[in-house]
């Protein structure tokens, strides 16, 4: 009875080793030293890994590869590790010593990979490890025949050895990458030097701040005022009891160019005497009074 008890013990045995194809693969961890530390694993650090097994779990080891601790992982966005010192009580070594580097491997179904975390861990009896950022999967070849990379052949990584798509594929996006172009575009990682802006300025030629850069005018053009040093005549003032009556219809005013608020037009005689003025600025239509001798 003891014979066959033993040899079906030696064949579960072989079984069990027989599934994990050539891997050591680190057990979970089960066991309470009375001392240890928490890792803490947010979705920043388990949303990096690549989970396909419900059993999917992570082990932490100490420097001489012993299971010092576990947890699932399969179906969590955040969890915490409890990583186990070694009991002072006892005289053989069941966990982790003081300061002791502690490494970390996921076990994937039968596939087995170093993991890398964003920070160091070193075992300190009740302290605390916070792991924020991504980690690094690196496969352990144990004979499986699963190799994680870009399979997509336009992607700028792709990687032909690649049996399982790890969703790290990029791609080259061309366009503006300036973001105050007009024409900016904000998924583009390389630019193709198709930015374009708009320069406001003075776009007519005959002007004297004329800027051949501008693409769209914004009414600053200056032009040379003639005339130089002008005598202005002066606005009429005065009653000789004779006028005689001149309309600006629309139709005149209009054609002028004001652009002063006390813009005027004045009536000279042929002698260059004022005979009558009127303010124009603001109307579309007024009456001017020649006044006679």
């Amino acid at each position: 009875m003891k014979k066959l008890l033993l040899s079906l013990f030696f064949v579960l045995i072989s079984t069990v080793q027989s599934s994990f194809a050539q891997c050591d693969l680190p057990v979970t961890y089960s066991g309470n030293t009375g001392a240890n530390m928490t890792v803490m694993l947010t979705p920043g650090f388990v949303n990096s890994l690549t989970l396909t097994e419900t059993n999917a779990y992570i082990a932490a080891l100490n420097s001489e590869g012993m299971v010092v601790g576990s947890v699932t992982l399969f179906g969590l966005t955040q969890t915490s590790l409890a990583v186990w010192g070694d009991d002072a009580q006892t005289t053989e070594l069941d966990g982790a010593l003081a300061n002791e580097s502690i490494s970390f491997q996921l076990v994937n179904g039968e596939d087995l990979y170093d993991v890398t975390l964003p920070t160091p861990v070193s075992y300190t009896t009740n302290g605390l490890s916070v792991q924020t950022s991504p980690g690094t999967m690196s496969a352990v070849d144990c004979g499986s025949a699963t190799v994680l990379g870009c399979t997509d052949s336009n992607a700028n990584n792709y990687n032909s050895e690649a049996t399982e798509d790890d969703a790290s594929c990029t791609y080259t996006i061309l366009g503006c990458t300036d973001s105050s172009a007009d024409n900016y575009n904000s998924e583009a990682n390389d630019d193709d030097g198709s930015c374009t802006y708009t320069v406001l300025g003075c776009t007519d030629t005959a002007a004297l701040n004329y800027n051949s850069l501008v693409t769209e005018d914004d009414g600053s053009c200056e032009y040379e005022q003639t005339g130089g040093d002008c005598n202005l005549p002066t606005q009429f003032e005065g009653n000789t009891g004779a006028n005689m009556t001149l309309m600006l219809t629309p139709g005149f005013i209009n054609s002028l160019t004001l652009t002063d608020e006390n813009a005027y037009i004045s009536a000279l005689n042929t002698e260059g005497m004022v005979v009558g003025s009127v303010t124009l600025f603001g109307l579309s239509q007024t009456s001017l009074a020649i006044w006679g001798d």
